[in-house]
């Protein structure tokens, strides 16, 4: 058994506003009613990570209907720049793809983690293989949220927009494509006052709390017989399990 949180996690506001514990809290310091967090820790955090972008322009994508596979590709490309630097970023992206297929995505230490932003980008998008009215709607989408970027944040403040916002378009379209194959829905078990059909002889039913990226448990979405499961544990986290023994050396 392993465990995995992600590198990014956009959850659904409807259910932390219904969150049975009481413990909610306006985002945005009480002054934005759409964002709403478990703890002021949980805000801090969001703030500094991608909220500062995200706070101003969130109410207009969600008039343009922006689902939540947009909104994840966004809060990635704003905290991987936050954390890393764009020139930074585009710096990395085009030495590794020189790399082998197989070598993409690891740290100078060897590591695959889903703490670092290369690996989340690497993963497949078969975009070769998608239908041209969802390669032309992830385009509509990734446009419309660097217009948004460009127009209403300081995102390129500190940067040549004109330089560098078609890169940046070009990161929010490859991860909303990746995201089509590599989004994992994150549930949660709330008490079901409906019928036990579907609440399930433990009287709960299983509902969608939001979607995350994994690096590592992508690796594992594309066996025809598989040896492990995956199941969510307290909130983002998930739990690898494996279903029959697995001898030393075999994938």
């Amino acid at each position: 058994m392993d465990f995995e949180i992600p590198d990014e996690c956009d959850l659904i506001s409807k259910f932390i506003k219904s969150t049975p514990d009481g413990n909610v809290i306006d985002g945005d310091y009480n002054e934005n009613p759409i964002v709403m967090y478990c703890s002021e820790e949980c805000r801090s955090s969001s703030w500094d990570e991608s909220h500062c972008i995200v706070c101003s322009i969130l109410p207009t994508l969600q008039k343009l209907e922006i689902a939540d596979k947009g909104f994840l590709a966004l809060k990635i490309v704003i905290k991987a720049c936050k954390t890393n630097g764009l020139k930074n970023i585009l710096k990395l992206l085009a030495a590794e793809e020189k790399l082998e297929e197989i070598k993409k995505g690891f740290n100078d230490k060897g590591e695959y983690s889903s703490s670092d932003y290369s690996p989340i980008y690497w993963l497949v998008a078969h975009d070769e293989k998608t239908f041209f009215d969802t390669l032309f709607l992830s385009f509509l989408i990734a446009a419309s949220v660097l217009h948004c970027l460009e127009t209403m944040t300081d995102f390129f403040s500190d940067i040549d927009v004109n330089e560098y916002k078609y890169e940046v378009g070009g990161l929010l379209l490859k991860h909303i494509l990746n995201l089509l194959f590599n989004g994992y829905r994150v549930d949660e078990m709330i008490p079901s006052t409906k019928n036990h059909l579907e609440a399930g002889p433990l009287g709960k039913k299983t509902v969608p709390t939001g979607i995350a990226v994994y690096a590592v448990l992508s690796l594992l979405n594309h066996s025809c017989d598989p040896n492990v499961c995956l199941t969510c544990h307290r909130g983002d986290t998930f739990v690898l399990r494996a279903i029959r023994p697995i001898a030393k050396d075999e994938q």
